[in-house]
């Protein structure tokens, strides 16, 4: 009993000192990691958050509610052997400022269809650059799909096509690509998904290399509550759990010019060029629950 009193009495003594002098200062380096273990227990509870039931419940029913009217099968299929594009489904871009040091003018001539194939052409004039850019905002929206495209794009320094997605509310993160090749290095493509934590922008991305990288080859990316999936001709290419957006986004094509990555034209880059596109599906992403309902 004395024994329990005397530490019950120092107990008392150290809080009253600590209260009165503070506690210890800490050395950067001790302070340091304290951070970096708050910050490690914070992306063990994110991570912990994706896979927890109530949150993806709630994904879900933002899906539902945001296809109300959702038939099974319900998609979006453009294979584009009209005489020119369906203006329920796509903008043709009309844009002199561009970003990253790119060059081009995008301009709704530079965007057409021709034997059956959507047209991206990248032109010069004197020493202007135009090319085309479609996208589907506020016209073709989804939370949670497949998108399936079929193209071919060609080499040549300072070519930079891509397929990409942002978010409708005009964020500018998360960034989805689809898929994006710069010209100087035809034969690698790139799947990248970028997005903001915590104040900082941070990305993850693969990479693969395409023998006959001149040919159609289809890039398809499935984006669900519980994880994005990146295909190249059917196979899987790369895969994330991180940063699953739960907002609508839509659909963007473009064919850049130069730029701080694929850099200026050189006396090889060829103009005109284009991009042909065979075919754009897109399917919404549909939970069992939903498909029960409605079957």
């Amino acid at each position: 009993m004395r024994y329990a009193l005397v530490s019950f009495l120092l107990i008392i003594c150290l809080a009253t000192a600590f209260s009165a002098f503070g506690y210890p200062k800490l050395s950067q380096a001790q302070n340091n990691k304290i951070l970096i273990d708050q910050e490690e227990a914070k992306l063990d509870r994110e991570t912990e958050k994706t896979t927890n039931s109530k949150v993806v419940q709630k994904k879900i029913t933002n899906v539902i509610e945001h296809y109300p009217e959702y038939k099974e099968g319900d998609t979006l299929i453009d294979e584009f052997n009209g005489s020119d594009l369906n203006p329920n489904f796509w903008n043709k871009s009309e844009r002199e400022k561009n970003y990253n040091n790119e060059l081009q003018a995008y301009v709704p001539e530079n965007v057409f269809l021709e034997n059956g194939f959507l047209v991206l052409k990248a032109s010069k004039e004197d020493s202007k650059y135009k090319s085309g850019l479609v996208d589907t905002k506020s016209k073709v929206e989804f939370l949670y799909c497949t998108v399936e495209v079929r193209l071919k794009y060609p080499q040549g320094k300072s070519f930079f096509p891509a397929v990409w997605m942002l978010p409708s509310n005009d964020r500018s993160f998360p960034e989805t690509d689809i898929f994006e090749v710069v010209g100087h290095h035809p034969e690698t493509v790139y799947f990248v998904h970028h997005y903001m934590e915590n104040g900082e922008k941070k990305k993850t991305c693969e990479s693969t290399e395409i023998v006959d990288y001149l040919d159609f080859h289809t890039y398809k990316f499935e984006w669900t509550p519980y994880e994005l999936i990146w295909f190249l001709d059917g196979e899987i290419v790369h895969r994330t759990k991180k940063n699953i957006y739960d907002k609508p986004m839509y659909l963007i094509m473009n064919f850049a010019v130069g730029g701080i990555w694929p850099g200026d034209p050189n006396e090889d880059t060829v103009f005109p060029s284009n991009v042909y596109i065979d075919y754009v599906r897109i399917t919404p992403y549909v939970p069992e629950e939903k498909l029960e309902g409605i079957n």
